[in-house]
């Protein structure tokens, strides 16, 4: 029963977190709030697969983002 259960939070978690980057951060002129949420819905599917991709990608970015801006600072 906690396995549902967790697979349903991580879900909603994708969810969201897929909806937050599309409508506020991608701003994506061509899709609406309601196909980014739908958009969103589906790709919850794939659950805490999801999530420990998007959080690799985005400490990964976070990393290359830090190193160029201390390549910067150094260079200057």
């Amino acid at each position: 029963m906690w396995y549902i259960i967790g697979y349903f939070i991580g879900w909603l978690i994708l969810s969201l977190g897929y909806y937050i980057y599309k409508v506020y951060i991608d701003k994506d002129p061509w899709k609406t709030k309601k196909l980014n949420a739908y958009h969103g819905f589906l790709l919850g599917i794939f659950s805490w697969f999801g999530i420990v991709f998007l959080v690799s990608f985005w400490i990964t970015g976070l990393l290359f983002t830090l190193n160029d801006k201390i390549e910067n600072k150094l260079n200057e």
